[in-house]
């Protein structure tokens, strides 16, 4: 089970931050870099099971696929700007932190504007 790695990992990483600010803090915020890479890769090993269930899906529903990738990269968005966001706030840098989750909403909102436009044309043609 991943996530008991990963918990784990983090429980290591943790410790070794703390026990790092007190002798080299500036190699506390490295290891915590390092080990978020490596938690993300994780994730994305993950998401790539994901993404090939969906198509998979896709492809017998007949289901445009497109609209399948668009939601999926709305969610590897949100994933990553929140991860990224909790990693500056842990540096101390919350103002950064308010800045990748703006620009994660944003990227989410343009992303999400195509199946808007395919909602709104089919609830159009509901109407007329």
């Amino acid at each position: 089970m991943d996530i008991l790695k990963i918990s784990g990992m983090a429980f290591v990483v943790i410790t070794m931050s703390a026990i790092l600010k007190q002798t080299k803090p500036e190699f506390a915020i490295q290891v915590i870099l390092i080990s978020a890479v490596i938690m993300l890769s994780v994730v994305f090993t993950y998401s790539k099971t994901v993404y090939d269930y969906l198509s998979e899906l896709c492809s017998q529903t007949g289901i445009n696929i497109q609209y399948i990738k668009i939601v999926f990269k709305i969610i590897v968005v949100s994933y990553v700007a929140e991860f990224t966001a909790s990693l500056c706030r842990d540096s101390g840098e919350s103002a950064m932190a308010v800045k990748v989750e703006t620009v994660g909403k944003l990227i989410i909102i343009a992303s999400s504007l195509p199946v808007f436009k395919e909602l709104i044309s089919v609830l159009s043609g509901m109407v007329i």
